[in-house]
């Protein structure tokens, strides 16, 4: 009996610890989308190359080498994340195309790097909502 209360106060210490520090580091600036599934919160990180989502309650980090070369501002660095996850959407065949690129380890790199920026989306919300997201936020960088 006492072992498992032990071991509940040390799971919620743990809980409540990694919430603190989830807290102190995504308090920048902060952006608010809403879709037609819900409302996205993007929010600056301390960490330069990446951004805080929040989409109902699942949340996490968008990271990405150089993410924060990608705009002045946070609407621009989400801009430019989702624009990338857009683009892995269809096959590096249909992407090469697409981009009037040719095949060189450079554009399999960045087709790479676009893929897990996808990836890192899609753990957080539908597809959908990163469909209105592209949408939303190159009409707001403009």
């Amino acid at each position: 009996m006492k072992k498992r209360h032990y071991e509940r106060t040390i799971q919620v210490a743990f809980f409540l610890t990694a919430l603190l520090f989830i807290a102190a580091k995504c308090t920048a600036q902060d952006l608010r989308l809403s879709t037609s599934l819900g409302l996205v919160i993007a929010t600056e990180s301390d960490a330069p190359d990446e951004i805080c989502l929040a989409f109902g309650l699942a949340s996490g980090e968008i990271r990405a080498a150089n993410l924060s070369r990608a705009g002045r501002d946070l609407v621009q660095r989400v801009s430019a994340a989702a624009q990338m996850a857009n683009d892995a959407a269809v096959p590096y065949g249909i992407f090469l195309k697409e981009n009037s690129v040719q095949d060189t380890p450079t554009g399999r790199a960045y087709f790479q790097k676009c893929q897990s920026i996808r990836r890192q989306f899609l753990a957080i919300m539908p597809e959908r909502a990163l469909v209105e997201i592209v949408h939303t936020t190159q009409y707001l960088s403009r």
